[in-house]
């Protein structure tokens, strides 16, 4: 071929596919993590601090306050997160301060870190500016990956995902509980008040002081109603707050019930006898709600109304 100086004709699209850009060839993703592969996420905005952090593969809120969280609402916040294509590199996060002080990320407007099982080190997203374009279908804000080392083009949806609040992400599942550590209940409303143990013998029924019984069903039905119930909103337990919604020691609550375990003998941590395993008061009906709270916990919950309804087992 050499000697012949032959000169060699080829379809286009082999010339095209030899000049590919190198953004071509480069993942479009931010990271490639998945949410499976996270053991801690962390968002900074200004002075404000939400950390999240898994432990027995379930997820809790750890700042900045202790809650439960719901798999479902995280996962919707976090998957347009990893999954989203971005629209164009733009640059090197080892650009200088004046070139990314171009795109707001030489001080972002927010931060988030992701944490991976099998590292230390986190991953952070920052979250710069907004691109200005003519066309408001061409909008969108640019965005650095320190797992890209790369400065992006993104949807200007993401912008709010960086603005996640402890509300979103809380479980609002009212109740959880263990049924079968529970040996005794003690439910206390306006009308009266139930002492229910469990049966003697091979039974799995419940029965009242006066031997009336109460079946498994009808106690495992309420129990099952109060984890199902939403939490419609939280509230910091305040002196005026209690007091407002009738759960400061003055008012009568509308009802009480009490989760008690019975030890016949003593342990190294308890004496025998009854230990409360929780206790749930719920305060005066507001409209279609009544706030209720476990324990002495800091925090009031606000449940629909009717959710008391189901504390009649008899």
């Amino acid at each position: 071929m050499e000697k012949q100086k032959a000169v060699l004709i080829i379809p286009s699209t082999l010339a095209d596919i030899a000049f590919h850009s190198n953004d071509n060839f480069r993942d479009l993703h931010l990271t490639n993590l998945k949410l499976t592969d996270l053991k801690e996420i962390s968002v900074t905005q200004g002075i404000s601090r939400l950390c999240l952090k898994k432990e027995n593969e379930q997820w809790k809120i750890t700042q900045p306050l202790s809650a439960k969280v719901s798999f479902d609402a995280l996962q919707a916040w976090i998957t347009p997160l990893l999954t989203t294509e971005v629209l164009a590199r733009v640059g090197s996060d080892k650009t200088d301060f004046s070139t990314l002080s171009a795109y707001g990320l030489d001080q972002p407007h927010a931060t988030i870190n992701f944490v991976a099982e099998d590292s230390s080190e986190p991953i952070t997203l920052s979250l710069g500016n907004s691109v200005e374009e003519k066309n408001p279908e061409s909008s969108g804000i640019y965005l650095c990956s320190s797992a890209r080392h790369a400065v992006f083009k993104v949807p200007a949806f993401l912008a709010q995902l960086f603005m996640i609040t402890p509300e979103i992400l809380r479980d609002r599942h009212f109740l959880e509980l263990n049924l079968d550590t529970v040996d005794r209940l003690e439910i206390i409303t306006a009308r009266k008040t139930l002492l229910l143990h469990r049966q003697p013998g091979t039974s799995e029924d419940w029965v009242l002081e006066d031997q009336t019984v109460i079946p498994k069903a009808a106690v495992e039905k309420m129990v099952e109603t109060l984890a199902k119930t939403k939490i419609l909103s939280y509230q910091i337990a305040t002196p005026s707050m209690v007091t407002a919604v009738g759960l400061d020691d003055s008012s009568a609550s509308t009802a009480t019930i009490r989760f008690i375990a019975h030890l016949s003998e003593n342990t190294p941590d308890e004496e025998a006898g009854d230990h409360t395993i929780l206790k749930i008061t719920f305060g005066k009906k507001i409209g279609e709600t009544i706030f209720a709270r476990f324990g002495s916990d800091p925090e009031l919950l606000e449940v629909p109304a009717e959710t008391i309804d189901i504390l009649n087992v008899k």
